[in-house]
């Protein structure tokens, strides 16, 4: 039996920043290494070919997997509708995040069935039904349309990190050359962690794992990154340095398995000033970058967002990496409730913080499955999930959309002098600089112009 794993396109109305960022589609690599010793596998990441006819008739599945966030929603539709006309045997399934936190979005005839949680044991239960023609109803963490209606089967318990395999990189060979982070010609993720003991409310991850903090053994991730052939690895967990007896092991055992390569992950700025021996640890190993969640410089937006740190920690981790000589990308979120006076003190208070790294500014944004959604979901504008970009407003901006997006632009540009900016991209090489300026300069000329997506 032939499967198709279908990582989807950005899609059109959405902001992307593919040119700086496109990472490996790591669930569909791990789904893969669950089935390829028993079925034959390919993987469609239709960021890099966007053409399915051609696949489906050259490859002919028998089943097609597809994966994808909120904003990937109307796309992931019209993918699995295009499969059905080309084959209406097919079996189509949906997973994913979206799908694990809102399925009823899916109820449609031309899915057949929705993956709720972890994919990985449950695809393959689903394919040995169909191979024996038995009923899916049997198989827990899955939903499917009944009669016009999502109808649910049992929850699938949490699986543990370690029961899962090491993702089948082979099935991405092909299209490898082009993943890469603004930081990396290449680049490869691993997983070490799963969930976070934090409750941000912006933030749904949390609740995925039922407020577990779920680890890899030292082993295993060892094992894995002796497989990689990248110079350079992000941790795509949720919180990498929450345990840190964990990570001092981790990086000591990387040590001694003379493992030379460069990595970085994303991190609180509470986590990182209780742990700057176990950082310069890392440092040592080849901790090359921390994209540190600052999200905000007063304390009340904080606390708007649930995020139990304070503006006095996010100096502290800014000022501790930067006696530790590891890159700090910041994280920030931009309100719609700012004014204009909003955007200029946050300009000033980057550039007196002296980032050398560009920012990553967020408009901030309700995704189902959180606790701001719940909050925010009768103040919604009427928006498809497209807009979930983070760059998109979903919610009412106090300034009007033209202006708003006129400072966010603005802010952009002033949050670094001319002169750091170009010292940042120093740091690149020749070719790079070129793709990053000019991947910045389409993103600052889009954003300018973002309130004419909206109606009128």
């Amino acid at each position: 039996m032939k499967v198709l794993l279908i990582q989807p396109p950005t899609p059109k109305k959405s902001i992307s920043m593919e040119h700086i960022f496109l990472d490996e589609p790591l669930a569909l690599e791990y789904l893969g290494a669950d089935l390829a010793s028993d079925y034959e596998v390919k993987i469609l990441d239709m960021r890099l070919d966007t053409n399915l006819p051609r696949c489906m008739s050259s490859f002919q599945p028998s089943v097609v997997g597809v994966t994808g966030y909120t904003v990937h929603v109307p796309t992931v539709k019209v993918i699995c509708q295009q499969v059905k006309q080309t084959n209406p045997e097919v079996l189509t399934i949906v997973g994913g995040h979206h799908a694990t936190v809102a399925p009823e979005d899916f109820a449609l005839p031309y899915i057949d069935i929705v993956v709720i949680g972890d994919g990985v044991p449950t695809l393959k239960e689903i394919i040995q039904k169909l191979e024996k023609g038995e009923d899916f109803r049997e198989i827990r963490g899955v939903a499917f349309t009944e009669n016009g209606k999502l109808c649910r089967a049992e929850p699938r318990p949490i699986t543990e990190l370690d029961n899962f395999p090491l993702p089948d990189r082979s099935l991405t060979k092909n299209y490898r050359k082009h993943y890469h982070s603004e930081w990396a010609e290449s680049l490869a993720l691993v997983r070490t962690s799963r969930g976070c003991p934090h409750h941000c409310s912006f933030c749904g991850l949390w609740k995925l794992t039922g407020r577990r903090y779920l680890t890899r053994s030292v082993e295993s991730i060892v094992e894995e990154l002796a497989q990689i052939e990248e110079d350079y690895v992000f941790f795509a967990d949720d919180e990498s340095f929450i345990d840190t007896n964990r990570m001092s092991n981790l990086a000591k055992a990387i040590r001694a398995a003379g493992i030379e390569k460069k990595y970085s992950t994303v991190i609180r700025s509470d986590t990182l000033v209780k742990n700057p021996q176990l950082l310069a640890e890392w440092k040592k190993i080849g901790l090359d970058g921390l994209a540190v969640g600052l999200e905000f410089f007063s304390q009340e937006d904080l606390n708007y967002i649930d995020k139990g740190t304070s503006p006095a920690e996010n100096m502290q981790a800014i000022d501790l990496l930067r006696s530790l000589d590891i890159p700090l990308y910041p994280l920030l979120i931009i309100r719609p409730e700012f004014s204009e006076l909003d955007f200029r003190n946050l300009a000033r208070q980057a550039r007196l913080s002296n980032f050398d790294r560009l920012i990553q500014y967020s408009v901030l944004t309700p995704l189902p499955g959180t606790d701001l959604y719940e909050q925010e979901k009768e103040q919604m504008l009427k928006v498809d999930f497209e807009y979930f970009d983070y760059v998109h407003t979903i919610l009412p901006t106090r300034l009007s959309l033209k202006e708003f997006y006129k400072q966010l632009a603005w802010l952009h540009k002033n949050s670094l002098s001319l002169k750091t900016y170009f010292n940042y991209l120093r740091k690149f090489s020749f070719p790079q600089r070129f793709r990053v300026a000019w991947a910045h300069y389409r993103f600052l000329s889009r954003v300018k112009t973002l309130y004419k997506d909206y109606p009128t």
